[in-house]
């Protein structure tokens, strides 16, 4: 993302609609999933830019992904496809703005911290660990173990 427009420039802007229009411009021809656009996200806000231009980022950019589009494309035509990218894009800006404006309403203050995880060391996340582990090869076991030759051949 930050190939298309720095996170200063960004948050230069802070919240308004203009971030979220530069952010709409970069999300829609991106390649991005869901859980892609989650941890860009996160970064954007951690760079300064506003909650309601991630939300944007977030909304736009996985329902945009040249995949979906061209498939849109190629099953109902360019007119729905069109229509698609303005309804995508419009109800984002307006989540976008609802945001910014229950940010400002009720004083909401955004929070972010970088967290370590050293207290996933301990031993209940050891324990389920090894759970997991011998649940998995029990199942590797079961696909591609041998199979018991019938004893009565004819």
């Amino acid at each position: 993302m930050a190939a298309y427009a720095s996170p200063d420039l960004l948050a230069h802007y802070g919240a308004s609609v203009w971030t979220m229009l530069i952010v709409v411009l970069i999300s829609v021809p991106m390649y991005i999933c869901a859980t892609a656009s989650t941890p860009v996200a996160v970064g954007l806000l951690m760079a300064g830019v506003s909650p309601a231009a991630a939300l944007v980022f977030m909304l736009t950019g996985p329902a945009t992904n040249i995949a979906t589009l061209m498939v849109i494309l190629k099953e109902l035509g360019k007119r729905e496809l069109a229509l698609y990218l303005v309804a995508v894009v419009s109800v984002a800006l307006a989540s976008g703005v609802l945001l910014d404006y229950l940010f400002e309403r009720f004083h909401w203050q955004l929070q972010l911290t970088n967290v370590a995880h050293e207290g996933m060391t301990g031993l209940v996340y050891n324990v389920s660990a090894i759970i997991l582990a011998a649940l998995i090869l029990m199942q590797f076991y079961k696909k591609w173990r041998p199979k018991k030759q019938s004893c009565c051949a004819h």
